[in-house]
């Protein structure tokens, strides 16, 4: 017998990469708020939680582990450990770090302010010249084509579970020209338009040209899996004309925009 779910925070999704099968029904469970599988999410917090054990006891055998004991026992906040991987030094050649947790101070920070909205708006040309800076390196390429096969594998095997109905590059030149030739979400005119699933993959949305819409790489990639109108109202550039283009070439109601098109 499956058990009941709170459907004010989960929802039963297609099959995740590691197949997490809730309860035979060959699909995963889903955190509604970011879609994420429940037991990826699991699994890779106590990975998390492992390693930094791992690298708590490692470091409490080293020099800096003595520091940082000594920093606990005074009762203060920081403390000058080792360098970080980023080399943010803070005077003699080491990095200010929490005395509870060991990280480095400066890359907490500069992580909280990539994670803001108002930060990345405002420093966004040069968060992405750093981000095409680190792709150009060696780790960089590596990283990269490592995350673009292991998402293609993903895609193609998620299109192997839903409605799928192909359609040709003339039909999509066609649905870009329908939207001017721009971004169907922000507007912006970049140099290669994306096929963006209207209705994400995840919820089952299907591979037709009727779930498909033009979309700038960073809107496409910002969109995700989301569903499209929370996520649209939550950006500076929502625009009520924009959404009501989109329902409308897409040919469905305001009332019910996640109605599963057939082709």
């Amino acid at each position: 017998m499956i058990a009941l779910l709170d459907d004010t925070k989960y929802f039963l999704g297609l099959l995740c990469k590691r197949s997490h099968d809730f309860q035979g029904t060959g699909l995963s469970q889903r955190y509604k708020k970011n879609q994420v599988c429940v037991e990826c999410a699991v699994m890779r917090s106590r990975s998390q939680v492992q390693q930094a054990q791992q690298a708590r006891t490692y470091y409490s055998r080293t020099e800096g582990g003595a520091a940082r004991r000594e920093a606990q026992a005074a009762g203060v906040k920081f403390y000058l450990g080792t360098l970080c991987v980023k080399g943010h030094d803070a005077g003699q050649g080491k990095s200010r770090r929490y005395t509870k947790s060991d990280m480095c101070v400066e890359c907490c920070q500069e992580r909280n302010q990539k994670n803001d909205p108002i930060y990345y708006r405002n420093n966004r040309e040069r968060l992405l010249q750093q981000d095409r800076e680190y792709r150009a390196t060696e780790r960089g390429k590596e990283v990269h084509r490592h995350a673009a096969s292991n998402y293609a594998a993903w895609h193609r095997a998620q299109l192997e579970k839903i409605h799928f109905v192909p359609f040709t590059d003339a039909e999509f030149e066609q649905r870009c020209r329908d939207f001017g030739n721009v971004c169907a979400y922000c507007g912006c005119r970049p140099e290669k338009l994306t096929q963006d699933h209207f209705l994400p993959v995840a919820y089952g949305g299907p591979h037709c040209l009727g779930n498909i819409v033009p979309a700038c790489g960073s809107c496409n990639s910002s969109k995700n899996d989301s569903d499209p109108l929370e996520w649209y109202r939550r950006k500076a550039f929502y625009k009520e004309e924009r959404w009501a283009k989109i329902v409308r070439i897409l040919g469905k109601s305001h009332i019910d925009y996640r109605q599963l098109p057939l082709f």
